[in-house]
């Protein structure tokens, strides 16, 4: 894995940990967090299948 890949799949953790929380974050503060989560999560499975296609 390189340190790229590596460093957005803590991003990743780290945004799971966040949006864990107790009490609930503000609705707003959490919608953007998995939107960022999922853009993420997004880029990483695209450039996977690409690495793979190489």
């Amino acid at each position: 894995m390189s340190e790229n890949v590596a460093a957005w799949t803590r991003e990743l953790a780290r945004l799971e940990k966040r949006m864990a929380v107790r009490p609930p974050m503000p609705p707003l503060l959490r919608h953007r967090l998995q939107q960022r989560h999922a853009e993420i999560a997004e880029f990483l499975a695209a450039n996977a299948r690409t690495e793979a296609l190489s």
